[in-house]
């Protein structure tokens, strides 16, 4: 149903209806040229071109804001979303927030975005959804600042735009010629933590070598082993793999940095390194596999013995029920020993044919046998 801001933006043009909302919301939250913030501030992200809606220099970086008046274009801003994680990651953003007015469509995939981003980069990137009574109330405004805003856009924040942009294009330079006086220290520094990645990666394989050897030992010997502790192994020797593949991924891409590769190059490179230590740490994961499956092998034999342990108790029970003599029972109770619970298979039992379940084989025999000797059952069959 068609409310305000629905008339309002009905009778602007596209054009009006994002510079109003921008012009109003901008004026409102204090991004004004006389605070340092121009509109439309354009970056390169990696060679990419990205224009900020709002922007102002803060520190080494830029802190942006992106405001969507309506309907969201998926790729589009997918696109925008993509270059931003890049600037915020290597400092070239500061702080990232986007406005979205509430009721406008938002694609499910930009919105999973905007909460990962929020998610990876606390304090620095920030989601924020205005009413439509505020959005009406920042395009009226921005209607009502429209020439004497052009004019300043058009003079004096474009001249500040341009010192930010040689302001950034500075520290650009003086970064670079850092690195560039110091390749050998950073390349060293890169060296170095991959020789403790090594070392993390050596003491975990020989942890996850010894707890297989031990989960082998306790079954060479018929011993159960507590599932519960060998699923924390598994959980938390699957945590350290991957916070290692993580500094590593992020080490080899400062390794490329300093070598100069850069671009596509970069990451083909990034992907053959990051397969190379795979291939080369194959026995590790699936020794870690290995004790998942121990856990979950172990669990399911527990739950089998505990039915089967049930299942022998009740037919004990069903024995002195039906009058059994004390003798019968007994042999029953022997006959029972190891006998899975039907239907439960019993890890180390020998499969049973039907005939020998319950009310089969076995409990013939058994009447048989106390026939023999005398021993009819006293009560109710």
């Amino acid at each position: 149903m068609a409310d305000e801001y629905d008339a309002i933006r009905h009778r602007l043009s596209n054009y009006e209806r994002g510079l109003y909302f921008e012009l109003g919301r901008a004026h409102i939250c204090g991004e004004t040229p006389e605070n340092g913030w121009v509109r439309q501030f354009e970056i390169i992200i990696d060679g990419n071109r990205r224009v900020l809606d709002s922007a102002s220099t803060q520190g080494k970086g830029v802190r942006a804001v992106e405001r969507k008046s309506g309907q969201i274009n998926e790729i589009d801003a997918l696109r925008q979303l993509a270059l931003e994680r890049e600037a915020l990651q290597s400092g070239q953003l500061t702080h990232s927030t986007w406005e979205i007015v509430a009721g406008e469509k938002v694609p499910p995939a930009v919105t999973q975005e905007l909460q990962s981003m929020a998610k990876d980069f606390p304090g620095q990137f920030q989601h924020v959804v205005i009413s439509r009574a505020e959005a009406v109330r920042a395009i009226q405004l921005g209607q009502t600042m429209r020439a004497k805003q052009m004019e300043l856009v058009s003079a004096y924040a474009l001249d500040r735009a341009d010192r930010a942009r040689k302001r950034l294009a500075r520290i650009k330079q003086l970064v670079l010629a850092r690195e560039a006086k110091n390749p050998e220290e950073k390349l060293s520094r890169t060296l170095e933590n991959g020789k403790r990645n090594s070392k993390e990666v050596k003491g975990l394989s020989a942890t996850i070598t010894d707890k297989n050897m031990q989960i082998a030992q306790a079954q060479e010997n018929f011993r159960a082993i507590d599932p519960t502790e060998a699923r924390q192994d598994h959980k938390t020797a699957a945590k350290k793999l991957q916070e290692v593949r993580a500094k590593e991924k992020a080490q080899t891409k400062d390794m490329l940095q300093t070598l100069g590769v850069t671009g596509e190059n970069a990451r083909i490179m990034e992907q053959i390194l990051a397969q190379g230590r795979e291939n080369q740490r194959h026995e590790l994961i699936q020794g870690i596999e290995a004790i998942g499956q121990a856990a979950d092998r172990e669990a399911q034999a527990q739950a089998a013995r505990e039915a089967a342990l049930a299942w022998q108790r009740q037919q004990m029970e069903l024995a002195k029920q039906r009058g059994y003599a004390p003798e019968l029972q007994a042999i029953m109770e022997l006959m029972n020993q190891g006998r899975p619970a039907p239907g439960v298979a019993l890890p180390g039992a020998p499969a049973e044919a039907p005939e020998v379940t319950r009310d089969g084989r076995a409990k013939q025999h058994a009447l048989e046998l106390a026939k023999r000797q005398g021993l009819e059952p006293r009560g109710p069959r």
